[in-house]
């Protein structure tokens, strides 16, 4: 079922047809009746600004994330194989740094 609604950016009538576009999420770029693309939209694959509780929900999955990771690195029995201590001490890394990624995009909000 197709919806009418305005652009967010040129005031201007849209056909949307999805449940995204009904939540707004695909309104912000849009061709015209002569077929340019409206000026003030984003581009299609840049994402929605995330608030602050958003970013302090994801922060608080991380941080259990990089507790587990760490968790199963300490767990390792003795012996362990090299490719099994690699591969827990990859994925700590990697849950390390999207904790810090995180972090500092919180840093940088609130300092605002």
């Amino acid at each position: 079922m197709a919806s009418r609604l305005r652009c967010r950016h040129c005031n201007q009538l849209v056909m949307a047809s999805s449940k995204g576009a009904l939540r707004g999420l695909m309104l912000d770029l849009h061709k015209r009746a002569d077929g340019t693309h409206c000026p003030g939209g984003m581009s299609a694959g840049e994402p929605l600004p995330r608030t602050t509780e958003q970013i302090r929900r994801d922060l608080a999955r991380l941080e259990q994330k990089v507790e587990a990771a760490s968790a199963r690195r300490r767990n390792l029995p003795p012996g362990s194989s090299r490719a099994r201590v690699t591969t827990a001490n990859a994925k700590w890394s990697t849950a390390c740094a999207a904790r810090d990624r995180v972090l500092g995009e919180l840093a940088s909000r609130e300092s605002k």
